[in-house]
Formats: C-alpha cells, sequence, structure tokens
C-alpha cells in the first residue's frame, strides 16, 4: 500500500514550493526587462561581432584553401547562430533574420566548396581582406 505524503509541519504549501513556475505562470515581460535583454544582448553582440573581425582576419591573412575556408566558415555560422539567439531572445527581429540569412549564405558556400575553383577562393580572401 502506497504511504500517504505529509508535509512536515510548518512548510510551505505546495504552490508556494514553486516560486519559478509562480514568477513566470501567465505573466508577460515588462517594458523594463526587455529593454535590459535588449542592452545585454548589444553588449554579447559586440563580443560577437570581434569575434567575427578575428575570424574574417584569419581568412585573409591565411593561404587560400578549402580546408581553411571551410574553418573559417564554420567558425563564423557558429557566431552568427549565437547572435541570431540572442537577438531573438532579445525580441531584435530583424537582427534575428538577417544572421538567419547570413548563415543560410554560409551553409550554401559549405555545400559549393569543393567545387569553386582556386580563383573564386582568391577573389573571396581579397574581398574578405578590403
Amino acid at each position: 500500500m502506497p504511504r500517504e505524503f505529509k508535509p512536515e509541519e510548518g512548510a510551505p504549501p505546495p504552490e508556494a514550493a514553486h516560486p519559478v513556475r509562480e514568477a513566470f505562470s501567465g505573466s508577460q515581460p515588462s517594458e523594463d526587462s526587455g529593454r535590459e535583454l535588449q542592452l545585454v544582448f548589444l553588449e554579447e553582440a559586440r563580443d560577437l561581432l570581434d569575434e567575427a573581425d578575428r575570424v574574417l582576419e584569419q581568412w585573409a591573412e591565411h593561404e587560400t584553401s578549402p580546408e581553411n575556408l571551410s574553418d573559417n566558415i564554420g567558425q563564423l555560422q557558429r557566431i552568427l547562430h549565437t547572435l541570431k539567439g540572442g537577438a531573438r531572445i532579445a525580441d531584435i527581429r530583424a537582427m534575428a533574420t538577417l544572421a538567419h540569412d547570413l548563415e543560410s549564405v554560409f551553409e550554401s558556400v559549405l555545400a559549393d566548396l569543393g567545387k569553386v575553383s582556386p580563383g573564386t577562393l582568391l577573389q573571396w580572401s581579397q574581398a574578405v581582406s578590403g
């Protein structure tokens, strides 16, 4: 026969035992919390864009080969994926869409990388280096 659960004397009622659930049940973010999320996102975005700049500099500095480009593009895709997620959380839809679209472009480039001529690889590197 199963034992009946009895809370300890003085224990909070079961509904009060889940403050996180209570805090989020039916609540909508306030303007202040939305603004705070956007500020956090902007700070993170600066760091991510700095990281993307470093990857692009590596791309421009190293020998142009499909392997190097594949590594660089993979790094850029991870950066964009993180940027996209942060933008969605902060409800900055245009940035999330742009990051998603760039991810898709890089995905297409990776899919065709084996078919790209050395001249095209050189042009990409020159374009990245400015």
